[in-house]
Formats: structure tokens, C-alpha cells, sequence
């Protein structure tokens, strides 16, 4: 749309299973504080339980503190990964900075492995792309 005003920011993050919370948390937020407040998207595999950030779980009050003051939301509130055994949890996640633009979100439950794919739509109008030289 030649009137179109909005820029989609998008990331992709990973936090292995065994890595260290304390310094993913730090990371975390030193990246959320230097994008922009709006237009932005991070999707993850956060290795972080998003289903427990309302109970006492340290990291995931701490996440869930993190992503709050620095202006985001989760876009997926049920389980994405189910492994035989184990509690299903949501450890999958797109945080989105225009909460109030999505649509829809979700996941799609013909997964590859334990993980589902999570989805969002989103109204958004871009930005029409500049030619580089």
C-alpha cells in the first residue's frame, strides 16, 4: 500500500534446555531494550514454561516480568510441546509488541517431533520496501 506506515521487526530465539536462565534473562533484556516499542516479534523456543509464569517458578516469574516491562505479550497461552510422560507445556512462544493487532493465534497440532507449530495473524499495514543501489 503506497499509504502504508508500519515496520515489522521479527527474531528468532533459542535457549537450549541445559543453558543458564540468569544469563538468558540478562540477554533477554538487553535485546528488548534496544527495539523498537512497536511492530516487533519475537519467536522462540524459550525452554521457559509460559503455562507456570503465574505460579512461584522463579525464571518464569522473572520471564514473565521481563517481557511485561518491556512493553510484550505472549501470543500462544496453551501447550506446545507434549512429550509421552510429561506434563504438556508452552515453551514455544511469539511475543508481540501489538498485542491488540493480533487476529488470531494458536498452534497446529500435526507436529514434527514434541514441538507444535505456532502461528499469529495479524493486521498490519507495511511498509513498502525501499530498492537498494
Amino acid at each position: 500500500c503506497p499509504n502504508s506506515t508500519e515496520i515489522l521487526t521479527v527474531g528468532v530465539v533459542y535457549r537450549p534446555p541445559s543453558g543458564s536462565s540468569i544469563s538468558f534473562l540478562e540477554k533477554f533484556n538487553n535485546l528488548c531494550r534496544i527495539l523498537p516499542k512497536t511492530g516487533v516479534r519475537i519467536l522462540g523456543d524459550f525452554n521457559i514454561d509460559f503455562l507456570q509464569m503465574n505460579s512461584n517458578t522463579s525464571t518464569a516469574s522473572q520471564f514473565e516480568d521481563q517481557i511485561l516491562s518491556n512493553g510484550f505479550c505472549p501470543a500462544i497461552s496453551v501447550p506446545t510441546h507434549r512429550r509421552a510422560n510429561c506434563r504438556p507445556s508452552c515453551i514455544d512462544n511469539i511475543l508481540t509488541s501489538d498485542i491488540d493487532k493480533v487476529l488470531l493465534s494458536g498452534t497446529i497440532s500435526d507436529r514434527v517431533g514434541d514441538h507444535m507449530t505456532v502461528f499469529e495473524f495479524s493486521k498490519i499495514n507495511f511498509v513498502k520496501p525501499r530498492t537498494l543501489r
